[in-house]
């Protein structure tokens, strides 16, 4: 029999993640897993069982959740002392599932069986380093305004999947720039952004495809660079992210680099995999394959 930590958020999207749980358990346990389910009780608890955890004959890590979930545990797991890294089976049950919409899964029973099959694939992790920590990112690292949509919409969560539409036609008619030196491919750039955004996935949000031409293994992370614009230019750019056709826009710029350093004049939150926290300045390089999940 095969032991399965799942681990359990039961905040996550906008349906009671339970009826998915209740779903799966039964699938496991018909597949001989026997499995330790621990629910996660407040913000970043995700983290703290994944480093924690004894591991000793344990499969995998089964995650019930979203993208912050996912995050979580990614970092509480690449940080462990032991350093033991096992196979993730992500169960989607957030609002968004930016990641699960790359792996092509967005149907519980289809992940779960993923996981019964055992059918591993490994994928990029990029290592973000901060003045005085390091954090890891699976999707997305946002700064400047998709930064400042992320912290709009956590407070109109009652909103659903509407509320980032609506902040975003805000902060887009605002137009905060930001001046920043953005280092990549031996160059450095000084000037004001609009945002920048560095992708390992090719969607954010709900589907938005912001990065078309990501790929989870290929070593690389996928950098959108919006310098300063005009209000109007920007408002044509981000209805073009559904279909990915943005990235043809004139203003914007489109990179693919093994790694970045952003030097902002100030210092702020970013966006990582959804999660507002962490500062620059940041030096970021991709880990190439460093993480196996059920997919």
């Amino acid at each position: 029999m095969k032991k399965l930590i799942i681990i359990f958020n039961p905040n996550s999207g906008p349906k009671p993640s339970n009826k998915i749980l209740d779903l799966i358990t039964p699938i496991l346990k018909k597949n001989n897993f026997e499995l330790n389910i621990i629910t996660t009780e407040y913000p970043g608890h995700e983290r703290l069982i994944a480093n924690t955890i004894d591991l000793y004959d344990v499969s995998g890590i089964c995650i019930v959740g979203g993208d912050g979930t996912i995050h979580q545990v990614v970092n509480g797991m690449l940080s462990r002392k032991d350093n033991v890294k096992l196979p993730l089976g992500i169960i989607p049950a957030g609002t968004g599932n930016s990641f699960m919409h790359d792996i092509g899964i967005l149907n519980p029973e289809q992940a779960v069986n993923n996981i019964i099959k055992e059918k591993i694939r490994f994928i990029d992790v990029a290592k973000i380093q901060m003045v005085d920590k390091i954090i890891f990112s699976i999707n997305i690292i946002g700064w400047g305004l998709v930064t400042d949509i992320n912290i709009s919409a956590e407070k109109l969560r009652w909103l659903g999947p509407q509320r980032y539409n609506i902040t975003t036609l805000l902060h887009v008619i605002t137009n905060k720039k930001r001046l920043a030196k953005l280092f990549l491919n031996g160059k450095e750039f000084n000037q004001k952004f609009s945002f920048i955004i560095a992708c390992n996935t090719i969607h954010t949000g709900k589907g938005m495809k912001i990065a078309p031409k990501a790929k989870l293994d290929d070593g690389l992370l996928d950098l959108i660079v919006v310098p300063e614009t005009q209000t109007l230019k920007l408002l044509n750019i981000f209805p073009k992210i559904f279909d990915g056709s943005h990235v043809e826009h004139e203003v914007l710029k489109y990179y693919q680099v093994k790694e970045f350093s952003l030097r902002p004049n100030f210092d702020e939150s970013l966006n990582l995999d959804g999660e507002v926290y962490g500062k620059t300045p940041i030096d970021v390089s991709v880990l190439k394959q460093a993480l196996s999940i059920y997919a």
